[in-house]
């Protein structure tokens, strides 16, 4: 079977980090700290905006009882299904590695590259993060139509197992350069895994369930998140950031090992 995921809304996403990047180093070498005022403001009008979208159908009131019972229609559909079970499962595990590098990477700029230099490592966090974003942007435009014929199984795999790679290296990297080219190759790498997962999900869910259980992942993905960013955070200091990074790196290159033995998570199509 093709593989018919569609990257082009997550490259507009990251697409827009790249802009958002760029428009924040202006704004902070302009209006120094004021610039948080005018991401404030950008939130209002958001809001502002969506006040103007109005929505004809469905029009039954929100209960906060009825999203419970829909939230536990995700979750036993997730459970139920057995491919969608093991991919969710395996997918949690990777990306215990995410959260690990999104809370530590900051200081990782600062103490290695930045000499505990302020406004040097705003700037080189600001060139990391654009990095990341561009490369998602690359290989959501160009590597991954590429992709099309590739089991997404076989891809998801891959792209875990590459993402573990560019981790360990990512805590070893001796110069900034370095470390801005293994930034932007975890952006390329992360659509590599994130789009077949997402298409998987849209795929083996019927269109009446397919907001409960995405809902259900995300609940799944941010509940393994949050003690894992509390418990990087305290072990930082006694461990090392540059280990913990590189430990989070080998979870997820481990658990695509492992994958690899399960045909369940391997073979979809």
């Amino acid at each position: 079977m093709r593989c018919r995921f569609q990257p082009g809304p997550y490259s507009s996403d990251r697409a827009v980090e790249v802009l958002g990047a760029l428009a924040a180093g202006v704004l902070v070498a302009t209006v120094g700290e004021r610039a948080f005022y005018v991401d404030a403001l950008t939130f209002l009008v958001s809001a502002a905006l969506l006040l103007r979208v109005h929505v004809e159908e469905g029009t039954r009131p929100i209960r906060l009882s009825t999203v419970g019972h829909e939230a536990l229609e995700g979750l036993r559909f997730l459970w139920r299904h057995a491919v969608l079970r093991a991919n969710t499962i395996f997918s949690l595990v990777c990306q215990l590695s995410l959260p690990v590098v999104s809370s530590l990477a900051p200081s990782l700029i600062f103490q290695r590259f930045a000499s505990g230099n302020a406004e040097l490592g705003a700037s080189q966090f600001g060139i990391a993060e654009g990095a990341i974003a561009a490369g998602a942007v690359v290989s959501g435009l160009v590597i991954a139509p590429q992709l099309t014929r590739v089991a997404k199984g076989r891809l998801l795999l891959a792209g875990f197992a590459i993402y573990g790679v560019v981790l360990i290296a990512l805590a070893f990297a001796p110069t900034f350069e370095v470390a801005v080219i293994l930034f932007a190759l975890g952006g390329i790498v992360n659509v590599l895994f994130y789009v077949p997962n997402v298409t998987i999900s849209q795929e083996l869910t019927p269109p009446d369930l397919r907001a409960r259980v995405f809902g259900a992942r995300i609940a799944l993905l941010n509940l393994t998140w949050l003690p894992i960013i509390v418990l990087s955070g305290a072990l930082a200091d006694a461990v090392g950031v540059a280990l913990l990074i590189a430990a989070a790196g080998v979870v997820t290159f481990a658990a695509a090992l492992v994958g690899v033995l399960v045909p369940i998570v391997r073979d979809v199509p």
